[in-house]
């Protein structure tokens, strides 16, 4: 029962003694700097690794500093352009991507020597949409994934091109999780929603001030994960809908708020399910529908009959080039559950010049 939580008893991988929880193996990869395994000791069995500092050091996410040291020696004044220390400010958003998202989301690595630039999902291969133990179709985690599968299905942040530092500030801050802003702030939605943050409102149907009133409550709402264990911010960034549909999907914002879910507002009205459904369709009747390439996933996980017309729409959605790589190497493993049907489309798969598409055919 994917909802219940497991029994975990001493011998167990997964208990705290067993090597799924043994730091070394499980953590240092994110927790230390530059991680390397020398050897294997067969009679510890164990790793003999070495790291240069414990936690995340500056060459973590900027590369080599000892050119940057080099120009900036004692008695030298150099320029801002001789410096070759990389400004992530200024870094495209995929290779922003490959800084944060190596250890900010799940996943097996397929190979070693990720470099700044490089495409993360040659090295990296992530937890995909299929999973129905660790998220829903729509990317919303139902187990610790980190953040990075949710913000890479995000259509938001796809449409603004957002990145992880524009919200976190690496270097640190006061405010929980790093953030440059109060979680309770809308001055970073109001880049691109400038007229419903001087207007919410008319926008949210709740009171500015109170729960429901500011944009992380609808559009970043908690989400449990671990089976009750946790709570996590919702990275998909996206519109509530108490009415989606698959085969396992996390709580929507409105039934976590008004349904009294792990961390929501205390005071907000208890409301039943069709009450909530009522209030959604009435407010927002013109809410946008869920995307294509959502939909078809969601619609593909519940298909045990393997119809035709869901092998198709896979297909399509694989070839799609609109669709986020995620959705489209998603479909690609869905395919696979329709065996010799899907024969030409996986085949179709394993010459695609995406490796991240082409290593699900």
């Amino acid at each position: 029962d994917p909802d219940r939580a497991p029994i975990v008893e001493p011998g167990d991988l997964s208990f705290w003694t067993g090597p799924v929880r043994a730091f070394d193996v499980r953590c240092s990869g994110c927790h230390v700097s530059a991680r390397r395994v020398d050897t294997f000791d067969d009679a510890s069995r164990r790793p003999d690794t070495t790291w240069r500092t414990m936690g995340v050091d500056c060459e973590m996410c900027h590369g080599d500093g000892a050119a940057h040291a080099a120009v900036h020696a004692p008695g030298r004044v150099p320029s801002e352009d001789e410096d070759p220390l990389p400004r992530l400010g200024d870094a495209s958003r995929d290779t922003l991507h490959g800084v944060c998202l190596r250890c900010h989301m799940e996943g097996e690595w397929v190979q070693t020597g990720l470099e700044l630039g490089d495409d993360l999902f040659e090295y990296l291969d992530p937890t995909l949409l299929d999973d129905g133990a660790r998220v829903d179709p729509f990317g919303r985690p139902l187990e610790l994934i980190y953040d990075g599968l949710p913000f890479l299905a995000s259509r938001c942040a796809d449409a603004a091109d957002m990145t992880c530092i524009q919200c976190h500030d690496p270097h640190g801050s006061e405010h929980p999780a790093q953030l440059r802003h109060p979680r309770e702030s809308n001055a970073l939605c109001a880049t691109c929603h400038a007229e419903h943050v001087e207007n919410p409102t008319a926008h949210t149907h709740h009171p500015a001030d109170a729960p429901g009133g500011r944009c992380t409550d609808c559009h970043m709402p908690y989400l449990t994960i671990e089976r009750g264990h946790g709570i996590v911010t919702d990275h998909t960034i996206s519109i509530p809908r108490p009415h989606a549909r698959s085969d396992r999907v996390a709580v929507d914002a409105c039934t976590w708020c008004h349904q009294g879910g792990r961390g929501a507002p205390v005071e907000v009205p208890r409301l039943d399910a069709e009450a909530i459904d009522e209030g959604w369709r009435r407010f927002w009747p013109d809410g946008a529908p869920v995307v294509a390439y959502q939909s078809i996933v969601a619609n593909a996980r519940m298909d045990t009959e393997g119809t035709p017309a869901t092998r198709e729409a896979l297909t399509s959605l694989m070839r799609d080039e609109t669709a986020p790589r995620l959705y489209r190497a998603t479909a690609v493993r869905l395919l696979a559950r329709y065996g010799a049907a899907a024969k030409a489309a996986l085949e179709e798969a394993c010459a695609h010049p995406d490796s991240l598409i082409r290593r699900e055919g």
